[in-house]
């Protein structure tokens, strides 16, 4: 866990956004464990950061349960394995089972949370063809295939349209591999943290909207200069993250949190 990051000084000057694990003090002086997804921005004519704040308590859990899964030799129904499929369909977030067949991959599960972003039309698709469904989507082909050979986790993002309602998300995708020739897909929608980065390079009125109201925990911290890791704006749910009011928060280094 991550608690100043000054040690991030030169990634966080690149283009390239930053994902890590931080510990942040509350004004109570508990700590909670968060996932920091930082992105440098330019914006009336000064670099800033744009950082989103995630409760990692409920990732961790969905990561151990994961873990557990990978000793399930299939995903099949069986007396023995009742407690780990239970656990596979429960997951909240959208989940996957792709098992190997020949020189491809076949869609035999899904779980409720699949079931559910997908308004029900998954289950129309178990039996296809990895290459068949995603001809679109090569990156995504080659990370399965990845994670199978290696055996080993994969993640990405990628930005995709949903099959059954037409809608453009973006996704942060890991790749599990579950012995013996199964790889479980995580499909975790980021659009929110996405949206509220490029509404502040494209608008002011409208990124003031959605910064205000987004339910992801937002803040905005100067990136030049004595500024640097100094916060110039953050939102409610930022605000009521750390148990601060909204003014508060203004002014003080993240690092001093």
């Amino acid at each position: 866990q991550v608690t100043n990051l000054t040690v991030f000084s030169d990634q966080l000057l690149s283009s390239t956004p930053l994902i890590i694990d931080w510990m942040l003090r509350t004004k109570n002086g508990t700590t909670l464990a968060v996932e920091l997804n930082l992105s440098i921005v330019a914006y009336e004519n000064r670099r800033l950061h744009i950082a989103i704040a995630r409760d990692i308590k409920l990732r961790q859990q969905i990561e151990q349960q994961m873990t557990e899964l990978l000793d399930v030799r299939d995903l099949q129904l069986r007396n023995s394995e009742q407690r780990q499929y239970s656990q596979f369909k429960s997951i909240p977030v959208p989940t996957y089972a792709w098992q190997r067949q020949g020189n491809d991959f076949i869609l035999t599960d899904y779980n409720d949370a699949a079931l559910i972003i997908t308004q029900g039309k998954i289950s129309h698709w178990l039996g296809n063809k990895l290459s068949e469904m995603y001809v679109d989507y090569p990156n995504l082909i080659e990370k399965i295939n990845q994670c199978f050979d290696s055996q080993q986790a994969k993640e990405h993002e990628i930005v995709y349209k949903m099959f059954s309602t037409g809608e453009e998300k973006y996704f942060r995708v890991k790749y599990a591999f579950s012995p013996p020739d199964t790889v479980l897909v995580h499909t975790d929608d980021i659009t929110e943290l996405k949206i509220a980065v490029f509404a502040l390079q494209e608008s002011e009125q409208r990124y003031r909207h959605l910064f205000e109201k987004a339910a992801e925990a937002i803040y905005i911290l100067g990136a030049e200069g004595k500024q640097t890791g100094i916060i110039v704006a953050a939102n409610e749910a930022m605000a009521k993250m750390y148990g601060y009011q909204v003014n508060e928060l203004i002014g003080l280094s993240i690092n001093a949190l």
